[in-house]
């Protein structure tokens, strides 16, 4: 019951918000962050080892890293590299297109 649920959640709360194989191979469960994202390789976002370490300025971060899709690909957004969901009224989970896909790993020089 319950006392199962805590222990899931809990080693849930432990994994990495996202990975880098062989510094390179960019791993995550949901998909690319909003913004100008850096530091994939160093500082502050490694030190963030799990979604218990994202404070309030990472929140949206790791909320992107974590649940974010692939847009739909839709001639009429070409410029736009994120777009709103259907899954979530509030905004805050959006769909990543192809040139946030691009640029994010371009900046960071990754796969």
């Amino acid at each position: 019951g319950e006392k199962v649920w805590r222990a899931v959640n809990k080693g849930f709360a432990e994994l990495p918000v996202c990975g880098l194989v062989g510094g390179k191979i960019f791993l995550c469960h949901g998909g690319v962050p909003r913004g100008d994202v850096r530091d994939m390789k160093s500082g502050s976002f490694r030190k963030m080892r799990s979604v218990l370490d994202a404070d309030d300025e990472r929140t949206r971060l790791v909320r992107d890293l974590l649940w974010s899709d692939p847009a739909e690909e839709d001639p009429g957004a070409a410029d736009m590299t994120h777009t709103p969901s259907d899954r979530c009224n509030d905004g805050s989970v959006v769909n990543f297109t192809n040139k946030a896909l691009d640029a994010f790993m371009a900046t960071n020089n990754i796969s």
